[in-house]
C-alpha cells in the first residue's frame, strides 16, 4: 500500500509498496479516505519523540473493508472516524469518563503505531465512531481537532456573559474559538500575528483587540492558549484578569520558564487541556451532524499523499503560510 513514513528526524518518505497490516481478531481494517496533518505530526516531524520509522497520522475518516473474526458490530463499507488513543477501559480515569487521563493507554495511533497517513489503517473495532450520512469523509477527518477545542471549552466552565481571549488561531485556536460560541460566548477576542489566520478567526465572530489587558478595564476573564510558545503561555499570564483563568491547550515539548509568582497574586487559576474524552468525541461527531460547526472555515487545503510533505508538511512550517488545516487525501 501507499504510505507516508516518517524513517527519523525531517526525513518523511513516500512508500508506494508498504505492507498492509494484518489484522487480529478485535480489529479493523480502513480504508483511509482523508487524514488531518496535526501540529503533534509536525513536531514529531521536526523533533521525534516517537517511535521511528513510523506512519503519522491520527485524525482521519474511511471506510471499513475487512473485519476481526471477533467483530460483530460493524459492517465492511461502514463509514467511521477513530478515537484514536486506546484506553484501558478500567482504571480511575476510565470509570469516571476521563478516558484521556488514562494512565495505561496501550495504542496511540501515529504515535506508538503505525497511523493513517496510508492506504490503510487498522485499530480496534471498539474505539470507532460511525459518520452520520450528512457529515462527509472530510468532516470525520477533523472530529479530532474540534474535539480538542471542545474539551477545553467545556474543561473551563466559562459561562455566557464571560470574557475570553483566544491566543493563536491554528486549527486548535479556530476550534476553539467554534467551541466558545456553542456555549454561547460572545466576548471572544483573538491574539493572532498571521493575517489570514486572524481573519479566519474574525469570519467566525472573533473580535479584535489592541490591548487584551484592559479588557472590561480589567482584563479578560479567561485566557485559552492556542499556540506552544513560552511567550504565549507568559502573554496569558500578563493578561488575564485578577483571580481569572488561564486554559493550556497549546503544547510546548521543552520546559518554559514562567513567573508564579504573577500567577500567585494574581490568583489566577492555571489549567491545562489534554485530548478529549471519548464522550467529548461522539458529541462533536452529533453537533457536525447538526451542522453546529463551520468546518468550511477549518479546512483549508487537500492535498494528495504523494504531495503530502511538500504541499503539506513544509507548507505549514512555512512562515508564509496561508492555511489552517491541511487534509492528506487518499
Amino acid at each position: 500500500m501507499r504510505a507516508l513514513v516518517l524513517k527519523t528526524i525531517n526525513e518523511l518518505e513516500f512508500v508506494p509498496d508498504f505492507p498492509k497490516p494484518t489484522l487480529v481478531k478485535d480489529e479493523v481494517l480502513i480504508k483511509v479516505k482523508y487524514c488531518g496533518i496535526c501540529g503533534s505530526d509536525l513536531e514529531a516531524f521536526q523533533y521525534g519523540k516517537v517511535l521511528m520509522p513510523l506512519i503519522l497520522g491520527h485524525e482521519f475518516s474511511g471506510e471499513i473493508v475487512e473485519i476481526g473474526p471477533s467483530v460483530t458490530e460493524w459492517q465492511e463499507g461502514d463509514r467511521v472516524t477513530v478515537y484514536p488513543g486506546a484506553f484501558c477501559g478500567k482504571c480511575h480515569f476510565c470509570e469516571r469518563g476521563e478516558e484521556n487521563l488514562c494512565k495505561k493507554i496501550l495504542i496511540g495511533l501515529g504515535i506508538s503505531i503505525n497511523g493513517a497517513m496510508a492506504e490503510y489503517v487498522k485499530f480496534p473495532a471498539k474505539f470507532l465512531c460511525k459518520l452520520p450520512d450528512s457529515v462527509s469523509f472530510e468532516e470525520g477527518a477533523i472530529v479530532e481537532p474540534l474535539a480538542v477545542g471542545y474539551h477545553g471549552v467545556k474543561l473551563s466552565n466559562i459561562q455566557p456573559g464571560d470574557t475570553a481571549v483566544v491566543i493563536g488561531a491554528g486549527t486548535i485556536g479556530i476550534s476553539t474559538i467554534q467551541a466558545l460560541k456553542l456555549f454561547n460566548i460572545e466576548d471572544i477576542y483573538v491574539i493572532e500575528p498571521v493575517e489570514f489566520n486572524h481573519n479566519i478567526a474574525l469570519q467566525l465572530g472573533a473580535k479584535q483587540t489592541k490591548s487584551p489587558i484592559q479588557l472590561n478595564k480589567i482584563g479578560p476573564d479567561f485566557v485559552f492558549v492556542c499556540a506552544g510558545f513560552p511567550e504565549t503561555y507568559n502573554n496569558a499570564i500578563k493578561i488575564v484578569r485578577n483571580g481569572g483563568s488561564i486554559i493550556l491547550l497549546g503544547v510546548h515539548f521543552d520546559p518554559v520558564a514562567i513567573s508564579f509568582l504573577q500567577v500567585i497574586s494574581k490568583e489566577a487559576n492555571l489549567r491545562g487541556s489534554f485530548g478529549y474524552s471519548f464522550t467529548e468525541f461522539k458529541e462533536v461527531l452529533l453537533l457536525l451532524e447538526q451542522g453546529k460547526f463551520q468546518p468550511e472555515l477549518l479546512i483549508s487545503k487537500k492535498v494528495k499523499l504523494e504531495n503530502a510533505v511538500q504541499e503539506g508538511f513544509l507548507e505549514l512550517l512555512s512562515k508564509e503560510k496561508r492555511v489552517v488545516k491541511i487534509l492528506v487525501e487518499l
